[in-house]
């Protein structure tokens, strides 16, 4: 992430019910683990490589030159503002964009933390309705 470099601490990010269920289910079937996509066949490392969420999407689901992983960003802030009516800065703090303007970014520490964890159990239930 970009924002890496400008925050001062931890970018916190909520969930929704629907993912914790989902991150719960996971949980029982990889066991207490210390990587929460926890690999066996992982060569260098005991969890999925960054690579494996795009070759997912894009080989195995069929979305090759139509989606990536980090579309889902674009997802969330496309239905986040037209289907759900959340705030431009809202969801953009959410996916930890920086502010265009440097004095803004400066200044402006705004989490929105109330919002962000209604957008997220909104978003939540939208994928959830949608049967994603």
């Amino acid at each position: 992430m970009k924002i890496k470099r400008h925050l001062t601490a931890d970018h916190r990010v909520p969930i929704s019910d629907a993912l914790f269920d989902v991150l719960m289910e996971l949980r029982s079937m990889n066991g207490d683990r210390d990587h929460l996509f926890w690999s066996p066949r992982g060569k260098k490392h005991p969890y999925l490589s960054k690579e494996t969420p795009n070759s997912h999407i894009t080989e195995k689901l069929g979305y090759k030159g139509r989606m990536t992983a980090h579309g889902v960003r674009h997802m969330l802030q496309t239905h986040g503002q037209e289907k759900l009516g959340f705030a431009y800065e809202v969801i953009s703090v959410q996916i930890g964009h920086l502010h265009n303007d440097p004095i803004r970014r400066a200044y402006d520490k705004a989490q929105w933390w109330t919002e962000r964890v209604d957008l997220m159990q909104h978003y939540g239930n939208l994928l959830s309705d949608a049967g994603l």
